[in-house]
């Protein structure tokens, strides 16, 4: 620091050492004032609740909450429903009675709305359970309605959760409700169609092609045993149709009351003979022959009757045939063709049937995947939806029974007793900065703007010339009543200004 300044601040200090007062009137007059200013200022306090965010009551592992939103997102939407106009219309009559007017209340409200505050303190979520802690602040300039204040908005926001829960869930309930009916109205109209088409191809498809394709091979089996039965029984009936035309030849050239051939005894011997052959052929269970025995009893219980009835013939003999035994014979014989011939159509019927079913199943069974694409694909979405379905109504009945996630007060707002603004300190350092600069600025002031050269430094300071000799201070009888006098000044300035200030904290005290 320069030698210069360094006088001018000597010069400085002496000067208030001489009029010591104005540093402790400053400093007292200062702080009274600050006191004085600390009472009648307007004060602030604020008031402030905790909350916390309990998790779940039941584990998630038996109901999982369909409500897994972020804390901080779903405080910040608290925060604009609480805020918003209808709360703290019912909050602002609650607390502070009936507004005047609509201009009154706006103003209350978007001032109430800038002085409350939403903090969170600690936000975690382990083990899938949630939890938290955020506190509620509002400052007010009286302390009992900052307390009715937080804690009325602490009830808004346990109410406001409690219902954005529920609505959650329940929308969340209705969400799903849809997306399951929308999927389940897909798959009737898929399965209707797929049932409709089962429906026009009923034996068409994979499942039926194995039992199709034994059913054509047994049914082509059949028809080689029936064309086989078919072909004996057209010989037979031919057989017969010989027989009786031989007979018949026989009858017209019988002269001079010679024997008739008996046909009856003919055809007897004649069926017996081929019933031997088979017999020795064949073993006596084999088709044939257990054919030719039944033909051979029905002849002779035909025969039987036969010959009890008178002979009867004229004209083209068909009356003879069925009068005769062999013409029964070939009444039976004909209606056994015909009953082959019958079952032979229908036999070729079946087959065609089966070749028709078995070569349309490639084809039947790509329309039906054509159609049942995406079936399963529906029944699983469904099986999906159906099981959060019923997550969510359990979800939703927790949250309206309040067992979920909810928030619980852990201590309500009391009136403060301290403000928080005007902060004292702040005070007390303006007003003592505002004692000293009004005592003693006036003596800086004028130091600076009229300086006076008191000391051998100053003046060495300043002089641009050595000093050689310095005289002291003669002390008069005016010099010592001057120092007494500056002395007794500086004493009662001081005790009044200390007197001012222990006034001042008696009256205010402390300045709250």
């Amino acid at each position: 620091m320069p030698v210069a300044t360094n006088a001018v601040l000597l010069e400085l200090a002496d000067r208030v050492l001489l009029s010591w007062w104005v540093v402790i009137a400053g400093v007292s007059l200062g702080l009274a004032g600050a006191v004085t200013a600390l009472h009648y200022l307007p004060k602030t306090y604020e008031a402030s609740t905790t909350i916390f965010v309990a998790p779940q009551q039941i584990p998630q592992e038996f109901v999982k909450s369909t409500v897994t939103d972020d804390m901080s997102m779903r405080l910040a939407s608290l925060r604009e429903a609480v805020l918003s106009r209808p709360y703290l219309t019912k909050l602002v009559q609650g607390t502070m009675g009936t507004v005047a007017d609509a201009e009154e209340m706006e103003r209350t409200i978007r001032s109430m709305r800038s002085r409350i505050e939403v903090t969170v303190m600690e936000n975690e979520r382990a083990g899938g359970r949630s939890g938290g802690v955020f506190r509620l602040t509002y400052r007010d300039r009286t302390p009992d309605r900052a307390a009715r204040v937080v804690n009325t908005l602490a009830d808004f926001y346990i109410e406001r959760n409690v219902t954005f829960r529920a609505a959650q869930a329940e929308g969340t309930t209705r969400t799903l409700e849809s997306l399951a009916n929308d999927v389940l109205d897909q798959l009737k109209i898929q399965e209707l169609a797929v049932a409709k088409f089962k429906e026009q191809h009923p034996y068409d498809t994979q499942a039926h092609f194995e039992a199709n394709v034994q059913l054509l091979q047994g049914r082509q089996q059949d028809l080689s045993a029936l064309i086989r039965d078919l072909g004996l029984a057209r010989d037979r009936l031919q057989t017969l149709k010989s027989q009786e035309a031989q007979s018949a030849i026989a009858a017209t050239s019988d002269v001079g009351g010679g024997a008739i051939l008996d046909p009856y005894t003919a055809r007897l011997s004649q069926l017996k003979r081929e019933y031997e052959a088979l017999r020795a052929r064949y073993r006596d269970d084999h088709p044939d022959v257990k054919a030719k025995k039944r033909e051979l009893e029905d002849f002779i219980a035909g025969g039987a009757g036969a010959a009890r009835s008178p002979a009867a013939g004229s004209g083209d003999g068909t009356g003879t045939r069925f009068a005769t035994p062999i013409g029964l014979q070939i009444q039976a014989a004909e209606r056994e063709v015909a009953r082959l011939e019958a079952d032979q159509g229908r036999l070729r019927d079946e087959i065609e049937t089966y070749k028709r079913r078995i070569e349309a199943t490639p084809r039947v069974e790509q329309q039906l995947a054509d159609l049942s694409k995406g079936l399963d694909v529906l029944r699983e979405r469904y099986k999906d939806y159906q099981t959060k379905l019923e997550e969510a109504k359990g979800s939703q009945k927790i949250e309206s029974t309040q067992k979920g996630e909810r928030f619980e007060v852990i201590e309500r707002a009391a009136p403060p007793a301290l403000p928080v603004r005007p902060l004292p300190f702040l005070v007390y350092a303006a007003g003592l900065l505002a004692g000293l600069a009004l005592f003693v600025g006036p003596i800086v002031l004028h130091a600076f703007l009229a300086p006076v050269v008191s000391s051998e430094a100053g003046l060495r300071s300043v002089a641009d010339v050595p000093v050689l000799v310095a005289i002291p201070r003669l002390v008069t009888r005016d010099v010592l009543r001057a120092a007494w006098n500056r002395r007794i000044r500086n004493v009662v300035t001081s005790v009044a200004a200390v007197a001012v200030l222990a006034l001042t904290m008696g009256l205010f005290g402390p300045g709250w």
